[in-house]
């Protein structure tokens, strides 16, 4: 899943690619798309809004959240079911996943010590504009001040690669995702930190899931 800037986008598709535009309301999703020379845009169709993870699955899309797990359980089954009585086969299954914090270094010590500073100052920059303002961090519960507590949510991980193996797979087990997503650089990360910590992840994670 690619994010790109739009002046890149007719750059990044094939020959004759077409692109597809959401109009999401509170009611209904128009869909339009576009001929193959992106000059015009025609309607598509309509869809009647329902429960979000069924109107991913009628639009066959892939699906990615940062919620805790409770809840990407409840929308990876939704999705599923919505799928399947669409009469679309398992196999060909959008991906389903989560967003999550991951630090990956030599010992679980050292990677929670690089975590707990960089995140905090993460933390910190999410949240200014709403506290400069005056208002609440709307998603102050999803993501608290201190990676500890994050972690202890399970929507962050910082450890050795066997530790962050093992949270992985339980991520796995305990939602139903079938794609998981890294935060592997922020806050106040080095980048030193963040290279190995990617390094680590695809040289001694990564193997365990394909």
């Amino acid at each position: 899943m690619a994010v790109i800037d739009i002046v890149q986008i007719k750059g990044a598709l094939a020959p004759g690619g077409r692109l597809l535009g959401l109009d999401i309301g509170s009611k209904t999703i128009g869909l339009a798309i576009s001929d193959s020379a992106l000059r015009v845009a025609a309607p598509l169709t309509v869809l009647e809004r329902g429960k979000f993870a069924a109107d991913a699955a009628r639009l066959q899309g892939n699906m990615v959240t940062l919620i805790p797990n409770p809840g990407v359980k409840a929308l990876t089954e939704a999705y599923r079911a919505a799928w399947q009585a669409q009469g679309n086969k398992a196999a060909d299954l959008p991906l389903l996943g989560v967003f999550r914090h991951v630090v990956v270094a030599d010992s679980d010590d050292k990677a929670r010590d690089l975590a707990r500073s960089a995140y905090r100052q993460w933390r910190h920059h999410m949240a200014f504009l709403w506290e400069w303002g005056g208002l609440p961090f709307p998603i102050a519960a999803v993501y608290p001040e201190e990676f500890d507590r994050l972690e202890a949510m399970s929507m962050g991980v910082a450890g050795a690669p066997e530790t962050v193996r093992r949270y992985v797979a339980e991520s796995v087990a305990l939602t139903g995702i079938n794609y998981f997503v890294c935060d592997f650089a922020f806050g106040s990360l080095p980048y030193a930190a963040a290279a190995r910590s990617v390094e680590l992840f695809a040289n001694e994670v990564m193997p365990a899931f394909r």
